[in-house]
């Protein structure tokens, strides 16, 4: 079957690897060399082996620039991969940079990233993963003929080069539309594992090989998903059925059909705490899932669409959600890539986390910079990471009582953030809240 594919904005979940340059790009590595960006230029190129042998022919066009970025989005890009790098820094078996090519497209209204997948041997099973995550924890070594990890691809029609340099260095999000910044978040999380791996949507069934995302997907039912399950839509049956259950777009009770993710690393995130679904509107849905609810379908009246590669907390930034108020993920979606494999301090980035409801807490979690090793807090030394959070609430009707100090001063860094309705927060008296970043938040009510 002729694989086709249609870019998503926003998130372009693709499962092409791309490949290696033709022609002079123009590189940006990260401070801790994990990642890498190739810029290509208006009218350049890049190849690979993968692309060639799987990519549908209308596909090809964004694989040449059609343009070049301007400084300030490229500074933006960076910023993105950098937050990244800060995420990963604690990976020890990489043994090159996972490289990303980047490109311009001017009939895109949006902007995405696309990995290739590979092979990666884990717990004696041959299992596919994104090629980002098969170099820095698998030692997979790409060549030239291999081209580049993934892409980028940046459409003008929403971002272009004249375009409102809308604010990211703040913990919410500015102006009308999400800046370029977080949206690459968003998409390079997706390059690094965020990401089914053969076109579920198209072929309504997962990919014949073992798959490491696909793995950690459970139906509404608690079916896990297996490889070649068969994916049903607007076909409800009991658990005892062998096939995946999803709703069909047109259903009408999508209130009880919401797949989740799980994994170890996840379940310790949220405290074993089972979570509200919301729709593609943030309204609140019935079910609640011991995991973190996923996309489901985004078809049209009469045709499905199924994407199971969005991870749908409330308004975050790596959902579908129309409305999203973070810029950066939050810990249980840095939990997803751990479960994937990554090695992540997510104490460098969150303090502490509370998605459950209705609990009492007294927390003696301080949040300070960590030890190189990622063992430990150092005492009274500032925690500098970008978007950094001392406390985040999640849940509802919690409350927490804040006995150890906060201490952050990276870009848009918070000392305590509270979402959720009905949370009682109190510090305790002597207990210093800082946060002295670059438009930092000592306690933020989102």
């Amino acid at each position: 079957m002729k694989k086709r594919r249609t870019f998503v904005p926003l998130a372009l979940c693709l499962c092409l690897a791309l490949p290696a340059a033709a022609g002079a790009v123009s590189s940006y590595t990260t401070p801790n060399g994990l990642l890498r960006l190739d810029y290509y230029g208006a009218g350049e190129s890049f190849t690979g082996k993968w692309y060639v042998e799987n990519a549908a022919e209308e596909d090809k066009v964004y694989m040449t620039s059609q343009g070049d970025l301007p400084d300030w989005q490229k500074e933006q890009l960076n910023f993105a991969v950098d937050y990244w790098d800060a995420v990963l820094k604690q990976t020890k078996t990489a043994t090159q940079q996972a490289t990303l090519a980047v490109t311009v497209n001017n009939d895109l209204f949006g902007a995405g990233a696309v990995p290739s997948f590979s092979d990666a041997e884990i717990n004696g099973q041959t299992v596919s993963v994104t090629t980002p995550n098969a170099v820095l924890n698998h030692g997979k070594v790409l060549t030239a003929e291999d081209g580049p990890a993934g892409f980028v691809v940046i459409g003008t029609l929403m971002f272009p080069a004249d375009g409102e340099q809308t604010r990211y260095d703040t913990p919410l999000p500015q102006g009308s539309y999400i800046a370029l910044a977080p949206t690459m978040i968003h998409e390079i999380g997706h390059a690094l594992g965020f990401v089914a791996s053969d076109f579920p949507h198209y072929y309504l069934h997962f990919s014949e090989k073992a798959d490491l995302y696909e793995s950690h997907l459970y139906d509404w039912r608690g079916v896990q998903a297996q490889p070649g399950m068969e994916i049903q839509t607007a076909n409800h049956k009991a658990a005892t059925e062998p096939h995946f259950d999803l709703p069909g777009f047109d259903d009408d009770w999508p209130d009880a059909a919401v797949p989740y993710f799980s994994g170890r690393h996840v379940c310790d995130a949220l405290g074993r705490a089972e979570l509200r679904t919301y729709n593609s509107f943030g309204e609140k849905l019935e079910q609640k899932v011991p995991g973190l609810p996923v996309n489901r379908n985004e078809g049209v009246e009469g045709e499905d669409w199924v994407d199971l590669d969005h991870i749908e907390l409330r308004n975050s930034l790596m959902s579908h959600q129309f409305w999203r108020n973070y810029v950066s993920p939050m810990e249980a979606e840095l939990a997803v890539l751990q479960d994937l494999g990554y090695a992540i301090d997510r104490r460098d980035f969150f303090g502490r986390s509370v998605y459950g409801d209705g609990r009492t807490i007294v927390s003696d979690s301080p949040f300070y910079a960590r030890n190189a090793d990622g063992t430990a807090y150092v005492a009274g030394a500032y925690n500098e990471n970008p978007y950094g959070m001392g406390v985040h609430i999640y849940g509802s009707e919690n409350t927490v009582i804040q006995n150890a100090p906060l201490m952050t001063k990276g870009v848009a860094g918070v000392g305590i953030r509270i979402d959720g309705c009905g949370n009682d927060v109190t510090v305790n008296k002597g207990v210093n809240v800082q946060a002295d970043g670059p438009n930092g938040n000592g306690i933020l009510v989102a």
